[in-house]
């Protein structure tokens, strides 16, 4: 994932902590379904179905059915126009609008056929429809061919997409258009870890990246949730911590484990941590101990802030003694 579009996420958050929104609505637009509010916030219309896709995924965004809409089988344009046609013959020549049949004739035709004025008079036989019921009754909204002159409530229907596909009604495919509610308590967690940090660590002369991007020995740049680093160092590029922070419903297993453990041996940080909300999977945490990855478990994310600012400080604690510990040998 790119720098960039990890920034645009980062603002996103923030400005949706600061705003009171609690749904995200789709709208349906020529170019598909987008995402104004999201938009607004200056996020190119390229980078909004990402940024939706990667907060829903941290739970941040819970995902409800907005609409449900038809669309082209063949191609999944939602541009359609709609096309009515004669059941009986297929002709396109239909009319609709509100019949009546005369009573005493049996005449059934459209009401404005009646209309003579003020008065309903009958093309058939002549007689005026003076009393709904007695000289005639409604039949309500009906259509008629003007080919074949059959009389239907509801028209032979076929969709046409922009693309020029045409299809029937049964052959098109449903589509749900999303809209996105807000968890505004994960919102808090995310942008207020890394803030709490910085503070915590600045006067220590440490400053904080988050999220950060660290190219690894191998060439490959690689995405931490924070990653701190000294002011004096000998390699700015070389953060002295990494820390991974994983927000779930789920326990972190062994696999998302390796993933994190990857990144760390290609990046080569002096200390790694690794946050787990609500924890990791027994074999997962039995790996991190043998490697000697720093380990925070929470069940929940109303103290995660303050958590990890003191896991951070005491990890820093430790490799300032270290390092006064190898000066006081040289």
């Amino acid at each position: 994932m790119s720098t960039t579009l990890w920034r645009n996420i980062h603002s996103v958050l923030k400005a949706l902590k600061k705003g009171d929104v609690r749904l995200i609505e789709g709208s349906i637009s020529s170019e598909g379904i987008i995402y104004p509010l999201i938009e607004e916030l200056g996020v190119p219309r390229e980078e909004v179905g990402l940024i939706i896709s990667e907060l829903a995924k941290r739970g941040i965004l819970k995902p409800e059915t907005q609409t449900t809409i038809v669309i082209c089988p063949v191609c999944g344009s939602h541009m359609l126009t709609l096309h009515a046609k004669c059941p009986r013959c297929n002709s396109p020549k239909i009319k609709k609008g509100i019949m009546i049949e005369h009573l005493w004739c049996g005449n059934i035709d459209f009401m404005d056929k009646f209309k003579r004025g003020d008065e309903l008079i009958c093309a058939k036989c002549g007689r005026n429809l003076k009393a709904i019921g007695v000289d005639y009754r409604n039949l309500g909204v009906l259509l008629r061919c003007e080919d074949c002159g059959e009389v239907f409530p509801r028209p032979q229907i076929t969709y046409k997409c922009s693309e020029g596909h045409s299809f029937s009604e049964d052959e098109g495919l449903l589509y749900e258009v999303k809209s996105y509610r807000i968890d505004s308590s994960k919102i808090g967690d995310v942008v207020d870890v890394a803030s709490l940090v910085e503070d915590a660590v600045s006067e220590m002369g440490w400053r904080v990246e988050s999220p950060a991007f660290i190219k690894g020995k191998s060439g490959v740049t690689h995405e931490f949730s924070l990653a701190l680093f000294p002011s004096q160092s000998s390699d700015e590029n070389r953060p002295e911590l990494v820390i991974d922070v994983y927000i779930s419903d789920e326990l972190i297993d062994i696999r998302q484990f390796l993933i994190f453990y990857a990144k760390v041996i290609d990046v080569s940080p002096r200390e790694k941590a690794l946050i787990a909300v609500p924890g990791l999977k027994e074999e997962a945490r039995l790996m991190a101990e043998k490697s000697s990855v720093h380990v925070l478990e929470l069940n929940g994310t109303h103290e995660l802030s303050e958590r990890v600012a003191d896991l951070v400080l005491g990890i820093i604690e430790n490799i300032l003694a270290k390092k006064r510990d190898v000066m006081s040998l040289s």
